[in-house]
């Protein structure tokens, strides 16, 4: 009430002056306290700020999107529109170049491809998963002493590689998700959990990416939607922290055929769980390689600009994998992650420098199989 009738108020209100109409254009869509809520509605004369970014063209930097204008506000004086807009456009640009410079410790400076070593296998409560890995730490220091570019390994196990000293080891690459579906039977609850703050372990652990599961198992398909929640929750977590996300689309054969971890080779279900795994995100995707490698240039290609690494799968002979690496790396595959091929190998520093001259100096099978006989 604005104004009172001089007197003792005797309880008729017609004599009270209402107060002055706000205009229905003047509703402003914001809550009571000026916060801003889901479904906000707020009536009154002032406006919470309004700030839209554009997007950022490329590589551009703040300054450029700035300057061509891809952010506005509204509501707000110039000064204060200018300060978020900055402080928006600087986190965008500070997520993509803090996962470049990660991604350089991850990827062979003369090649620009990358040999991952997966030692991950303890994660998933399978007996048979832990031979030659039951010394974790000697598992570890064997393969760092081999040299590959990377090695993935679990929250767990971490410590093995990053208490080792000097610049040269291995980059580390964290697995976050831990899965019950590898056995030969499917369990009557199947899962796919992924740990908490999994981009801010990675950071502390000192990682150059993390490792995240999407799976296609017959018979599972709540584990395929619990994947997508993972990448899902772990997509924002990872640009916040600028962490590159790696994206493990598996296409499994029934687990009763097959024992729940080896490859269904079918291009045809390969291709689009790959492609999903780029639309949710990936900064890298992990996939199966096909039964025909003379068609793996169609999951590089369905992948866009995403490198596409293609993990070993069930262990085979030396000749089988290096030839198989020769063929990928003429597929235009950004590289491999071998686990058991190598973690399982009588000679593992042996292989992993025969898979290295194949990966990076573009040797042939049969040439890279004297690094088999010298070590």
């Amino acid at each position: 009430m604005r104004v009172l009738h001089q007197g003792v108020d005797s309880g008729d209100h017609s004599t009270v002056e209402p107060p002055v109409p706000i205009p229905n254009t003047e509703v402003k869509r914001c809550s009571a306290d000026g916060s801003a809520t889901k479904g906000r509605v707020r009536v009154g004369r002032c406006q919470n700020y309004s700030f839209i970014p554009l997007g950022i063209k490329g590589k551009q930097n703040a300054h450029s999107a700035l300057a061509e204008g891809h952010f506005f506000c509204r509501g707000v004086t110039n000064v204060s529109c200018l300060f978020h807009l900055y402080s928006n456009a600087f986190r965008i640009w500070q997520s993509i170049v803090m996962k470049s410079y990660r991604l350089n410790r991850l990827f062979n400076a003369k090649s620009g491809r990358c040999f991952d070593v997966a030692i991950d296998h303890g994660f998933f409560n399978q007996y048979g998963f832990l031979s030659s890995i039951e010394d974790a730490a000697a598992a570890i220091a064997t393969v760092v002493e081999a040299g590959p570019d990377a090695v993935q390994l679990t929250v767990g196990q971490a410590r093995h590689l990053q208490s080792v000293r000097g610049r040269g080891k291995p980059s580390l690459v964290l697995r976050v998700d831990v899965a019950n579906i590898y056995g030969k039977k499917l369990p009557e609850c199947s899962f796919s959990s992924m740990i908490a703050d999994a981009a801010l372990q990675a950071v502390q652990l000192d990682a150059a990416c993390v490792c995240v599961n999407l799976f296609q198992i017959p018979g599972a398909p709540e584990v395929h939607s619990q994947c997508i929640d993972n990448i899902l929750e772990l997509k924002p977590e990872c640009d916040d922290y600028g962490m590159p996300m790696m994206v493990e689309p598996l296409v499994f054969r029934p687990n009763e055929e097959a024992g729940g971890y080896m490859v269904d080779g079918d291009e045809e279900k390969i291709l689009p769980l790959v492609r999903q795994a780029v639309e949710l995100g990936a900064d890298i995707v992990k996939a199966d390689p096909t039964d025909d490698v003379s068609v793996y240039h169609r999951v590089v290609e369905i992948a866009g600009d995403v490198p596409v690494l293609v993990r070993g799968g069930g262990k085979v002979s030396d000749a089988e994998i290096l030839k198989r690496t020769e063929d990928l790396v003429g597929q235009g595959v950004a590289g491999i992650v071998y686990g058991r091929n190598v973690i399982q190998h009588e000679n593992p520093a042996g292989i992993t420098s025969a898979l290295m001259a194949v990966v990076h100096d573009g040797a042939s099978a049969s040439d890279a199989e004297q690094f088999l006989r010298e070590k």
